[in-house]
């Protein structure tokens, strides 16, 4: 089997430098090239393209989501977001997912040497693995509020409540909607929620998200639509015309996550 193709994207030669190697290390990847800068990373990609990107966020010449946007809209690949900035700034990390992220993760902050040891390297190896194993399609982003490809008219469904779920304008009792999500799901929650009607059963969902930030995608739905979204908590009792985020969830828990807060 060949090596996943590794390209990273990141102004530290000392990050580049370390990452390279332990990832190098790994019998199934391979490094085929860094860049300091987005300008240059996208000249040298052009001439050995990569099956992943590592990408940065803050650098010179042009910031990592913006870098990103390009990928997916001239030559969809999948990307990780490593950067040390989204974890105090949930909306960069919503912002990187909703513009095509297959991961964010942090980049490593302690000493390197202890870094290259630690188990936390392993989460590196993990988001890549994985982004290696999805297959991404051409965005189209027409606004900073709207990241997602449209649709032709043909494929658009009118917009209505589904009979099933109400019953002479009053809500049936016992039902439940629920939605899961993975990568593009952060933009298209938001367009479903701002069609759906305020009338609804409960909704829960479920989005692929790295923990510490469902808290704030909650709170950016509840602020960007008309419906009520908050974090679900473990026991809580569901109600009608309220919609629950599930916490912290990974894509292989995701019904123990929902049944816990049913």
């Amino acid at each position: 089997m060949k090596p996943i193709r590794v390209f990273i994207v990141d102004d530290s030669a000392v990050i580049r430098q370390v990452l390279g190697e332990v990832i190098d290390n790994e019998h199934d990847m391979e490094v085929i090239g860094s860049a300091p800068d987005p300008i240059l990373a996208w000249r040298k990609m052009t001439k050995s393209w990569p099956d992943v990107v590592l990408l940065d966020i803050v650098m010179p010449k042009m910031d990592g989501i913006a870098f990103l946007k390009q990928i997916m809209s001239e030559r969809p690949t999948p990307t990780v977001i490593c950067s040390t900035h989204t974890e105090h700034r949930p909306e960069l990390t919503l912002e990187a997912m909703s513009s095509g992220a297959i991961e964010v993760i942090d980049k490593p902050q302690a000493q390197l040497t202890e870094f290259i040891h630690s188990p936390e390297v392993k989460q590196i190896f993990s988001a890549l693995r994985k982004a290696a194993q999805v297959t991404v399609k051409p965005l189209k982003y027409t606004s900073e509020e709207s990241f997602r490809q449209k649709h032709t008219a043909d494929v658009i469904l009118e917009s209505r409540p589904p009979e099933s779920l109400l019953e002479e304008g009053k809500l049936d009792q016992g039902k439940l909607l629920v939605i899961g999500a993975s990568t593009g799901g952060t933009e298209a929650l938001r367009l479903l929620l701002s069609e759906l009607p305020m009338n609804m059963p409960p909704i829960v969902i479920v989005q692929h998200m790295p923990p510490k930030f469902t808290q704030a995608f909650a709170e950016r739905l509840d602020s960007l639509t008309q419906h009520s979204v908050v974090e679900a908590k473990d026991g809580q009792k569901v109600e009608n015309s309220v919609v629950y985020i599930a916490p912290e969830i990974a894509m292989s828990h995701c019904s123990a996550k929902v049944s816990n807060f049913i």
